[in-house]
């Protein structure tokens, strides 16, 4: 049995209950909360939100930031006198349901506030842009950057708890859509890069065992992120921005349970589900059987 404690953020760009924003309502209506207790999980859930009388991308954003630490670390034992890292309340796993990867990452790693965190990172997109790189402008194309100390530095200090962790604690799995300039920054980075081509090259499991076993060998506890669009779209058609040649669910569950034998999943996030480009309601039921392989994580 896993304690769990899932928070909800119903945001897209600062916007509450709006595109990709209506996801994480979508699956407390769906009931994951009474899924995983189903299956035998402690559940408990709360809906993160934060006062915007005039709501703009990057403050709402950091705000929300803000108020997910807080609760992340408040959750995991800090109100009973825990020290950081891996003996705070580390039994119970925040699961976090955003709009945005950022939303559902930044605030989540802050709030663990562990230093030697892994982050094991699913995208369709490299999400390694910073405002001088990015041509949409977009806030979202940019968490990574952000916990890696890449940009928004005085902003994310503001929130509490954060630390940039080392690029070499990521990994990035399935990118296939990326800027060119953000190309260039991943290929110099040191974050360690699976891409589509390996993926499909060698299969699921022989291009992720190798990556996985180097980074056990430095962490034993990760942030685990699943963007929904990197399931190709043909079998879970996630948001607006899917891209063919993403990865199926039986390999992203295979992908988890390889995860799971290495280290212990001490967050999650779940990103980026927007319920109008799911009229069939496939992306919600694959969302929930990755839902159900996270939690399901060995001791």
């Amino acid at each position: 049995m896993t304690d769990i404690q899932i928070f909800a953020i119903p945001y897209d760009s600062g916007h509450q209950g709006e595109r990709m924003g209506i996801g994480p309502e979508r699956f407390v209506e769906a009931g994951v909360d009474r899924a995983l207790a189903d299956e035998g999980h402690d559940v408990r859930l709360d809906v993160v939100s934060v006062d915007a009388p005039f709501p703009t991308e990057i403050g709402t954003t950091f705000r929300l930031h803000r108020a997910l630490a807080e609760r992340i670390h408040e959750a995991r034992g800090a109100d009973s006198g825990a020290d950081s890292g891996a003996d705070s309340g580390a039994d119970r796993m925040p699961l976090v349901f955003a709009g945005n990867c950022g939303l559902a990452s930044i605030g989540t790693v802050a709030g663990m506030r562990d230093p030697a965190l892994g982050v094991i990172w699913f995208d369709a997109h490299g999400d390694f842009n910073t405002p001088e790189t990015t041509t949409s402008g977009f806030l979202d194309g940019m968490p990574l950057s952000v916990i890696t100390g890449r940009c928004w530095t005085a902003l994310a200090r503001s929130i509490p708890g954060f630390a940039p962790l080392s690029e070499l604690n990521v990994m990035h799995v399935g990118a296939r859509d990326l800027d060119d300039a953000e190309r260039v920054l991943l290929a110099s980075s040191d974050l360690c890069v699976l891409t589509p081509e390996r993926i499909a090259n060698v299969g699921i499991h022989h291009a992720m065992v190798p990556a996985l076993d180097h980074m056990a060998l430095h962490f034993e506890r990760i942030y685990l992120h699943i963007d929904m669009d990197i399931l190709d779209p043909s079998e879970a058609p996630a948001n607006q921005f899917v891209v063919p040649g993403g990865l199926s669910l039986a390999d992203l569950l295979h992908a988890i349970e390889l995860i799971r034998e290495r280290f212990t999943i001490a967050a999650a996030g779940i990103a980026s589900y927007d319920p109008a480009y799911d009229p069939e309601e496939r992306a919600l039921r694959a969302g929930m059987e990755i839902v159900k392989a996270i939690a399901a994580r060995t001791a």
